[in-house]
């Protein structure tokens, strides 16, 4: 009669001790490709949230452009240039702001002399009846029968029935010709000034980040605030009718199709980039991935198949 087996063979701890390690192995590589799919999953979502926050940001301002001011062939209510987009509406409060008359000297002839009528950058209006709605660092469009230049106001004064306003001498605003750009002349009838509203998204490449305006101050300067920041590239392409895209509208060439009034959309293009490097990432290399939004605006249509 033999004796009681007691403890293992050698056999069976080796077995016990492999399917340990298979098991302790297994865990870990789970472990790892768990821990790998979170922080790639973190990367990703913070590239992610930064698109969708833009995507949301550009359709809803874009989709203003054009509001109660159309466009022309040579002057557009949405513009772009490069790594720029420009937008001009003119804003309700809670009425449409109103066009001011210019108030002439007395004198001949239909243009007046080269510069304002109270000095190079004043102009005397008529104040009429309506709320004041002009203040320094205010963007207005100057009038001329059917040229149109931008202005900053730089003060506003209330003289009687004139309101007497002044602006700062610039050639260019905002991507358009500003006041007398190009020679142009006021005429005594057909002349006004009326107030705008727009937004402004530029890229700043040395820091990487998107920029949005949407008013001066009473210096004239643009008060900005950033929107995106690890942004490495930023570009804007207009689609028009024809479905061309372009960098810009050129209105001065012989084609016609590629007039500020032929845009139909206008398409983004932005490359992102996580806020951190992860050595178990995209071999440790900062991870950046490319974004396009296409947007519409509705008020350029209505504009174009309403003429």
């Amino acid at each position: 009669m033999t004796g009681d087996r007691r403890g293992v063979t050698l056999l069976e701890l080796i077995i016990a001790l492999t399917v340990g390690l298979v098991v302790i192995a297994s865990s870990l590589g789970f472990a790892a490709t768990t821990f790998r799919t979170v922080n790639r999953s973190e990367v990703t979502e913070g590239i992610e949230r930064n698109a969708r926050y833009l995507g949301v940001l550009f359709r809803r301002d874009l989709a203003e452009a054009g509001v109660g001011l159309d466009s022309r062939p040579s002057f557009g209510t949405l513009q772009a240039r490069g790594d720029t987009i420009v937008v001009l509406k003119t804003p309700f409060d809670p009425l449409q702001a109103p066009a001011r008359a210019l108030r002439p000297p007395p004198g001949p002839g239909t243009l007046l002399p080269p510069g304002g009528t109270c000095g190079p950058t004043c102009l005397d209006l008529e104040l009429g009846t309506a709320t004041l709605d002009l203040a320094p660092g205010d963007l207005a469009t100057l009038q001329v029968n059917t040229a149109r230049r931008l202005i900053v106001v730089s003060s506003v004064q209330v003289l009687g029935d004139t309101l007497r306003l002044e602006f700062f001498p610039r050639d260019t605003v905002l991507l358009h010709p500003g006041a007398f750009a190009g020679g142009l002349q006021l005429a005594r009838n057909g002349t006004s000034v009326q107030k705008l509203a727009f937004t402004a998204f530029w890229h700043d490449s040395a820091s990487a980040t998107l920029h949005r305006a949407e008013r001066f101050d009473a210096a004239g300067t643009l008060v900005d605030e950033v929107v995106a920041t690890r942004v490495r590239a930023f570009d804007a392409r207009l689609v028009f009718t024809d479905g061309d895209e372009l960098a810009t509208g050129s209105p001065t060439d012989a084609d016609d199709t590629n007039d500020w009034d032929d845009i139909r959309a206008i398409r983004l293009l932005a490359t992102l980039a996580a806020d951190r490097a992860d050595p178990r990432i995209n071999g440790g290399v900062l991870l950046a991935r490319p974004f396009e939004w296409l947007v519409s605006p509705r008020n350029l249509t209505y504009e174009r198949n309403r003429l």
